[in-house]
């Protein structure tokens, strides 16, 4: 991709048809398996990632159970912080795809980062039909910083 694909890939109505291009070693990536590691090269206003693989392409990946619907930038600051240009797992649930868009649970150092981002409260929990192992955790996260009145709940 040049740099106005992957500028696109970070805009949150982004028209590029991601399904067709998944590179290889993510199409190969079973449910359940963590990737190897892969860097950050950006963030999207939409709360997702633009990974560069390991032959320099770049692909976008949505984080499984996150939803950016009450403070765009709270999210995007704190993703920007956390993980740009940082190496980063993912781990597919049982659907890569959804609606076009890719999904994934994200581990920065061996933790995962969908609750992280949750329990302080920069996000609202996405529930989604297909991709719910981790369904619990995450819930559990999202309840955490409600009652902590934290980030988007604070009164």
């Amino acid at each position: 991709l040049n740099k106005e694909q992957i500028a696109n890939l970070t805009k949150e109505d982004s028209s590029v048809d991601i399904s067709s291009s998944m590179p290889k070693e993510l199409e190969k990536l079973k449910a359940f398996t963590k990737s190897k590691n892969y860097k950050v090269y950006a963030v999207s206003n939409d709360g997702g990632i633009v990974l560069e693989t390991s032959k320099n392409e770049y692909y976008k990946i949505n984080l499984i159970g996150i939803e950016n619907s009450k403070d765009s930038t709270l999210l995007k600051e704190k993703m920007e912080k956390d993980l740009l240009n940082k190496n980063v797992n993912i781990e597919f649930d049982n659907s890569k795809l959804d609606k076009n868009k890719a999904y994934a649970y994200v581990y920065l150092s061996d933790e995962l980062y969908n609750t992280q981002l949750l329990k302080e409260g920069c996000a609202t929990l996405r529930v989604e039909r297909k991709n719910v192992d981790k369904l619990d955790i995450l819930l559990e996260a999202e309840t955490e910083a409600r009652r902590a009145s934290i980030g988007i709940w604070k009164a």
